[in-house]
């Protein structure tokens, strides 16, 4: 009997792993305006809208804020776009569940593409002279399996460029993204981005550079 009990609550614990897995946030993108919830957004108004490309370039300052600018091509619905109001209320509702949260989203047409800009404050920090891109770095648990953990991470765009800032070097491989310079790129819109991803740039031609970005991730986790 106490054997069957024992059996009893193992299964109870296994068939609840699924439920942990379910209560995470879904995905979020680093542009919401790139991926169908523009389109979706649009047609919730009336408008036909169809993106032809897309792509986001966050460039980060050295004071630790960014400038976010999405630029997205449309194929068709541009037009209404124009109409101020239309635009900012579509951007807004596309923007939903996306990764930066900015108090004010500029947006504005230029010819047939959509661009969207705004700016965050606090997505970067230096450690040890190292400059830390944590925009993308989840704030709550990341294990597998955990309660109310962040959903996880992807560009969203065409192509994601994150870019640091003059005289520094991207220190350090990501998954799914090419680097070269001061800059990491991702060229797979579905892409995931490991939600303990943080970038590192140091600056250009530093002596010890991957000394000092280790040193660095270790003092941001403390």
């Amino acid at each position: 009997m106490a054997l069957l009990f024992v059996v009893g609550a193992l299964l109870v614990g296994v068939l609840a792993v699924p439920a942990a897995v379910d209560a995470r946030a879904p995905p979020q993108a680093a542009c919401g305006v790139c991926t169908d919830a523009l389109d979706d957004a649009a047609g919730d108004r009336g408008v036909a809208l169809e993106r032809a490309s897309s792509e986001m370039t966050i460039r980060v300052d050295g004071n630790g804020s960014a400038a976010w600018t999405a630029r997205v091509a449309l194929a068709e619905g541009a037009d209404a776009l124009r109409d101020n109001s239309v635009r900012e209320a579509v951007v807004a509702d596309a923007r939903h569940g996306t990764l930066a949260d900015p108090d004010a989203v500029r947006s504005r047409m230029e010819g047939d593409t959509l661009v969207v800009s705004y700016r965050t404050d606090d997505d970067a920090e230096r450690e040890a002279g190292v400059l830390l891109f944590t925009g993308f770095h989840a704030t709550g648990p990341t294990m597998p399996f955990a309660m109310g953990g962040p959903g996880p991470a992807y560009p969203g765009a065409d192509e994601l460029t994150l870019r640091g800032p003059p005289n520094t070097a991207v220190e350090g491989e990501y998954d799914g993204a090419a680097n070269g310079g001061a800059e990491v790129r991702w060229t797979d819109a579905d892409a995931d981005v490991d939600r303990s991803t943080v970038v590192a740039f140091a600056p250009e031609e530093a002596r010890f550079a991957g000394v000092r970005t280790r040193l660095a991730r270790l003092l941001f986790r403390l």
